[in-house]
């Protein structure tokens, strides 16, 4: 239920961050307690993350396929190899 988030909400989530070979290079779960929050749509976010999310309501949950060009890109990060397509469970 709620309001649908779009640009400029203030979002509240846990999530689990894998690359496509299966293995997982980030998660906040639920049993870590406090979610984290963050603005859509503000550029604080992968692109990915800002057009996937957008629409969500309270308690709703995706799973987003974000290919290199809506993630990271082409850069490497510590865990993330550049070009990779990254799974998330949001």
């Amino acid at each position: 239920g709620g309001t649908p988030a779009d640009s400029g909400s203030t979002i509240s989530f846990y999530f689990r961050g894998w690359l496509a070979n299966g293995r997982l290079f980030q998660e906040r779960p639920a049993s870590s307690g406090q979610p984290l929050s963050e603005l859509l749509g503000q550029g604080r976010l992968i692109p990915g993350w800002d057009e996937g999310i957008r629409g969500m309501r309270v308690g709703g949950r995706r799973r987003l396929i974000v290919p290199p060009a809506l993630g990271y890109g082409f850069t490497s990060r510590t865990s993330i190899p550049a070009g990779s397509v990254l799974v998330f469970e949001v």
